[in-house]
C-alpha cells in the first residue's frame, strides 16, 4: 500500500479505500504511543465515517506496540459480521458493546471503563428520511438530549471527551469571513435537527462545566462535510457533468470539504484540546465552490458544463484555522480530493448515492 496521498490512489477497490482512509499518520502514532495507559471508548463506532476512526485507532495501537489497553466499540452492530471482517487483523485489541441507543439505560454502559478513559462520541441523528413528523421529533430529542445526557453523565469524572458535533446549525457566512469556533448555533425556525445539534452541545456543557476539579474535560468538534469518494460534496456535481446534466449553482454555492482520513486524524488529535470549561473547534477542511468542482470535472471528462442558478452571497461555511494551527495541516489537499473523486467516478467506483444537502444549513 504505497499511496502517498489520496490523489495517488489508483484503485476503486473498497478494501484499498478503507486501508488509505484508516491509515494513521505520524501525529496520531506519536499521540497514541504517548497516551499508552488509557483505554479508548468509541460511541457510534461502526458509522460510515466512524469506522475509519475506529480502525485508525486500532492500527495506531498495533503500530506503536501499546496493545495492553482496549478500544471499546459501542454501537448497535446491525452488521456485526461485516465489522468483524474488516477488523479481523485487530482481534484482541477491541471489545464490542452492543447498545440499542433508542432504548438506552444507564446499566447498558456499566461494562465500559468509565474513568480515566479517552472517549470519542460520534452519535447523532441526520436529516429526516422515512419517519413521520412525530417519529422524527422523538428521534431528534433522543439523540440531542436523552442519549448524550446518559453517556456524558456516565463519563463525568476523569475522562477526556471528544464530541463530534455538527456545524450544520451555524449561521451562513461569506467565503472571506466564515463562521468561527465561537459562533453561536442558530438553527432555522422549526428545524428540529438544528435544535438537536444545539441541545447536544448544551447538554455536554451543563453536565461537565462545574467547580469539581475531577470533572471530565471535553472538546466539541463542529464537523462540516466529509468525503471518502463513495459519498460527499464532490460526487454530486461531478456525476451531473458526466451525465450532461445542468449544475444548479444556487443549490450549493460554496461549502467545506475534508477527506475521511484527515477528519479522523484531526478527531484523534483533538483529544489534546479537551478542557473544562469546554473547547469548541471547527473541523471543516477546504473551502470549495460548486462551480470550480464542476469545471474540474468537465476538463477531466472533456465536456462542457451547463450551469443554472446564481450563487448566494452567504454559505454554510466554518473557519477551522485554529484547528490547523494547533495540529498542523491536512494530508490531502483540495486538488488531491478533486483528482481522487474524479478518478473514482471515471473508473466506476461505488457510490452510496446519498444527498447530504452539502452547503445548505438546516
Amino acid at each position: 500500500m504505497a499511496w502517498k496521498n489520496l490523489a495517488s490512489l489508483d484503485s476503486v477497490d473498497l478494501h484499498d479505500l478503507n486501508e488509505y482512509m484508516s491509515r494513521p499518520d505520524e501525529r496520531v502514532l506519536e499521540l497514541v504511543g504517548r497516551r499508552k495507559d488509557m483505554d479508548i471508548v468509541v460511541y457510534g463506532a461502526t458509522g460510515k465515517w466512524m469506522m475509519d476512526i475506529t480502525e485508525m485507532l486500532l492500527r495506531a495501537l498495533r503500530e506503536t506496540g501499546t496493545m495492553r489497553r482496549k478500544v471499546h466499540l459501542v454501537a448497535r452492530f446491525s452488521r456485526e459480521s461485516g465489522v468483524r471482517q474488516r477488523l479481523a487483523a485487530y482481534d484482541g485489541l477491541y471489545r464490542i458493546h452492543r447498545v440499542d441507543f433508542l432504548n438506552l439505560m444507564m446499566h447498558d454502559l456499566t461494562r465500559i471503563n468509565a474513568d480515566c478513559s479517552w472517549v470519542i462520541y460520534g452519535i447523532g441523528y441526520k436529516f429526516r428520511t422515512h419517519e413521520t413528523e412525530e417519529e422524527y421529533i422523538r428521534l431528534c430529542n433522543l439523540y440531542g438530549k436523552v442519549i448524550p445526557s446518559l453517556i456524558f453523565t456516565y463519563h463525568k469524572k476523569s475522562s477526556d471527551i471528544v464530541m463530534i458535533g455538527s456545524g450544520n446549525a451555524l449561521p451562513p457566512s461569506p467565503i472571506d469571513a466564515q463562521a468561527g469556533d465561537d459562533s453561536p448555533l442558530e438553527p432555522l425556525k422549526e428545524q428540529i435537527y438544528g435544535e438537536s445539534i444545539k441541545n447536544k452541545e448544551e447538554i455536554l456543557k451543563f453536565i461537565l462545566e462545574d467547580d469539581d476539579s475531577r470533572s471530565s474535560r471535553a472538546v466539541i468538534l463542529r464537523a462540516m462535510y466529509m468525503t471518502n469518494l463513495i459519498y460527499g460534496g464532490l460526487e454530486k456535481p461531478m456525476q451531473a457533468v458526466l451525465r450532461d446534466q445542468p449544475v444548479d449553482l444556487g443549490e450549493g454555492g460554496a461549502f467545506n470539504i475534508i477527506g475521511h482520513r484527515d477528519a479522523s486524524i484531526y478527531t484523534i488529535l483533538a483529544v489534546q484540546a479537551a478542557s473544562n470549561p469546554l473547547t469548541t473547534l471547527n473541523l471543516a477542511g477546504h473551502t470549495v465552490e460548486l462551480q470550480s468542482v464542476a469545471q474540474a470535472a468537465a476538463r477531466s471528462l472533456d465536456k462542457t458544463v451547463k450551469f443554472t442558478g446564481t450563487p448566494k452571497r452567504l454559505h454554510l461555511l466554518a473557519d477551522d484555522s485554529r484547528l490547523k494551527k494547533l495540529f498542523g495541516g491536512p494530508v490531502d489537499s483540495l486538488l488531491d480530493l478533486i483528482a481522487a473523486q474524479m478518478y473514482w467516478i471515471r473508473n466506476q467506483g461505488g457510490s452510496l448515492k446519498l444527498d447530504h444537502k452539502v452547503g445548505l444549513p438546516v
